[in-house]
């Protein structure tokens, strides 16, 4: 989540969500065809301050989320 010069996202800890500063570095899209010659696009944004490894990062419905917000991981 961009906030003016700040970048945010949220990590899991238990049950609840926690806020996190981060700093990003390059960002990359790597293209692959599927079976049926559908051309796929994913992209990545690097991390390089404020996540560490194996933390679990919120990708989906983080705009409504807010520091300890008790949320329920979907696997």
């Amino acid at each position: 989540l961009y906030e003016a010069e700040k970048i945010k996202i949220f990590v899991i800890e238990g049950d609840r969500a926690k806020e996190r500063l981060i700093k990003i570095g390059q960002k990359y899209e790597l293209q692959s065809r599927l079976e049926n010659q559908e051309l796929k696009v994913k992209e990545y944004t690097e991390v390089i301050e404020g996540l560490k490894e194996e933390e679990m990062v919120v990708t989906v419905g983080q705009q409504n989320l807010f520091e300890g917000a008790k949320v329920n991981v979907a696997r």
